[in-house]
This record gives structure tokens, C-alpha cells and sequence, in this order.
């Protein structure tokens, strides 16, 4: 996986996207996801395959959405926390694009419930409001 952006440039990405965007608290841990109850990715295609993936708990997919679409937990439905979490894959994968080498085309973003992690790459690992946060660079279309 050479020419992709390092761990720290992933974390910083990362953690400037979660922050800034959404302005909710977020640490830096160890550690490779078992399982995601939400996962969102998008895929990379052109000089590199690949894909980008956000992975959290379902409690947390919430509470990106009660932020980003500024509403109440009891008025969400699954489509919207999807819609979020796959917005932020977007945001977060769109800058990790930039990252690599020319041409690179940033696909749709694309929601898995109960994800199973299966490819080869890096992770980085968060905490946020005491729920875990992976996000993965993975080698292989997700």
C-alpha cells in the first residue's frame, strides 16, 4: 500500500473532520475493529483501489446524526444516522483522495449494518463520548 497518506495524516484528517465539522469530542486509542455495528465507506478507484471506512457503534452513528441534522435522538430513523455516518465517510475519504497519486475518482458512499472487517490496511483508532471510532484504509473495494 505505498504512495497512501501515513497513520498520523489519517488521524489528522480524521480528527480535524469530527472536531471541526461536528464538534464532538474525540481521542486517539489503539487498536483494530472485531465488528462495527455502523459502517460507511466509499471507494477509491484510479492510481490506487481501495476504500475508505468509518466504523462505530450504533449509539454513536446517532449522535452524528442528532448533530449533523441538528435534531432529536427520538426523531431519527436509520436512514438518516446512515446518511451521516456515510457523509463523514465521504468528507473524510474526499481529502484522503487529494492525498493520493493522480488520476483517483471518489465513489458513492455506501452504509453496512453489523460489518465484519476482511480486508488488509491501515486503522486508526478513536474514542468518542466513550464509543469506539475505527476508520480504515483498506486495499480492497468494501
Amino acid at each position: 500500500m505505498s504512495n497512501l497518506p501515513e497513520e498520523e495524516h489519517l488521524s489528522d484528517i480524521t480528527e480535524s473532520v469530527w472536531t471541526g465539522f461536528l464538534d464532538i469530542p474525540l481521542a486517539r486509542t489503539r487498536g483494530e475493529p472485531s465488528g462495527c455495528e455502523c459502517a460507511a465507506s466509499v471507494s477509491i478507484q484510479g492510481a490506487w483501489n481501495g476504500s475508505l471506512v468509518v466504523c462505530c457503534s450504533r449509539q454513536l452513528a446517532q449522535r452524528v446524526a442528532t448533530t449533523m441534522f441538528q435534531c432529536d435522538a427520538d426523531e431519527l430513523r436509520e436512514a438518516l444516522w446512515s446518511d451521516a455516518l456515510g457523509e463523514i465517510a465521504n468528507i473524510i475519504g474526499g481529502n484522503v483522495k487529494a492525498m493520493l497519486p493522480a488520476p483517483s475518482q471518489l465513489g458513492l458512499p455506501r452504509f453496512h449494518a453489523d460489518w465484519q472487517p476482511r480486508h488488509q490496511g491501515q486503522v486508526v483508532a478513536f474514542r468518542s463520548e466513550g464509543e469506539p471510532l475505527h476508520i480504515l484504509l483498506l486495499d480492497e473495494a468494501v
